[in-house]
């Protein structure tokens, strides 16, 4: 893949999470919705499976900076 595309691809993942992070908090309620998911078996197991991601992805990109700075 291009990096030209791979950074287009990007920028309209950034788009539609900023899109759907707006529209979830501005017509949901945070606070019923998310103790409701975690009511579900199946939320907390995809809680567990988004964060340990992001946490991984996080090391990861702190792991191959070459600056504690340049990897925040």
């Amino acid at each position: 893949m291009n990096m030209k595309y791979a950074k287009i691809l990007s920028a309209l993942g950034i788009l539609a999470m900023t899109a759907v992070l707006i529209y979830g908090f501005t017509v949901g309620n945070f606070g019923a919705d998310g103790s409701e998911l975690l009511q579900n078996p199946w939320g907390v197991v995809s809680m567990v499976d988004l964060y340990t991601g992001f946490i991984l992805f996080s090391v990861w990109i702190v792991y191959r900076e070459k600056s504690l700075f340049s990897s925040l």
